[in-house]
Formats: structure tokens, C-alpha cells, sequence
């Protein structure tokens, strides 16, 4: 994937990447509130990312989406690892969190990410995103976090 770049989305995208979680059905971002990385191969939008704040010292790693046609080459992996380098870099993140799939966990956990231990302890805007993907969804979502140092 020597032409990938990643960059961080403009606030005149967000209104695409909203249409593109529209046909998912995932959460729309904002560009005040998110943190949004566009995976570009060869000049053409192949995928998103994005870190949510949701409490001071805590984010959402979530809205991952790589476009049918680009899927396979490894753009996941490096929009995660992109979006974690940032988390890191930023400093402000203690722990990360990420909503995915169950069929997907083992993708999540290569990155670091482990199974929440206490869910009690997870911010309740959190909690309540978990649960309305679990009954929003035909597929079941599992909650995963990341702590740093």
C-alpha cells in the first residue's frame, strides 16, 4: 500500500463521511467533537477513522469503515495504528475504547486492545452507545479498551 496516505478529514467533509456511516449505519461524527482520518489509495477514498472524546481522559476509537472495493490491503490496520499514533502523540488519552463487532474483536486485540474488565467503571455515555449498538445491530458488539501509561 505504498500509495496510502492518511490525513485528517476537512469540516466541508463531514457531511460525506456522515452519508458514508449513513449507509452503515453508524453514529455521525462532528468536526468540533471528532477526530477524523481519511485513508486516500491512489488519490481515491478507500476509508475512515475516527477518535470520539467521551470524558477528559478518554476516547472512542470507532466509525472504522474501509470502502468495499479497497478492503483486504491491510487500510484498517494502518487507519488504527494511525489513530492510536495520534491518541499517543496528544497525550490527553489515558485509556481508549472501542465498540466493535465480536467477529471483529481479534482485529481490535492486535492493536493492543483487551475486554473491558469492569464495565462499571466505563463512562456512561459509553455504556449506553454499547448497549444501543447490541439492540440497534444484528450483530453483536463486544467493549474493548486500551490504557496508556
Amino acid at each position: 500500500m505504498e500509495n496510502l496516505t492518511l490525513r485528517a478529514a476537512r469540516s466541508s467533509e463531514y457531511q460525506w463521511i456522515n452519508d458514508r456511516y449513513d449507509e452503515v449505519g453508524f453514529v455521525h461524527s462532528s468536526a468540533g467533537r471528532d477526530l477524523v482520518l481519511i485513508a486516500e489509495l491512489g488519490g481515491q477514498p478507500a476509508g475512515i477513522g475516527r477518535l470520539v472524546r467521551i470524558a477528559p481522559q478518554s476516547a472512542e476509537l470507532g466509525g472504522m469503515l474501509v470502502f468495499e472495493n479497497f478492503r483486504g490491503g491491510g487500510i484498517a490496520h494502518r487507519l488504527v495504528a494511525a489513530l492510536l499514533e495520534l491518541a499517543e502523540s496528544a497525550s490527553q488519552f489515558q485509556t481508549i475504547y472501542c465498540l466493535p463487532f465480536a467477529h471483529l474483536a481479534a482485529f481490535y486485540r492486535q492493536h493492543g486492545f483487551t475486554d473491558v474488565a469492569e464495565p462499571g467503571l466505563v463512562p456512561a455515555e459509553l455504556r449506553a452507545k454499547h448497549q444501543w449498538c447490541n439492540t440497534t445491530y444484528s450483530d453483536r458488539t463486544t467493549l474493548l479498551l486500551e490504557r496508556r501509561p
